[in-house]
């Protein structure tokens, strides 16, 4: 599997975890610090280049 569709795959597996846990309820603080660590933190290395 080429390391851009794994990448898809996991995200989508990982914000379909979350999304359940939201409308459940059961969205911890830790695990949505931890969420928005892994979205934030691609797009901060984008941002500041080489």
């Amino acid at each position: 599997m080429k390391r851009a569709k794994w990448l898809e795959e996991t995200r989508l597996m990982r914000f379909e975890e979350a999304h359940e846990d939201w409308t459940d309820r059961r969205l911890t603080r830790k695990r949505r610090h931890s969420l928005l660590t892994q979205i934030v933190s691609p797009h901060l290395r984008n941002a500041q280049g080489p």
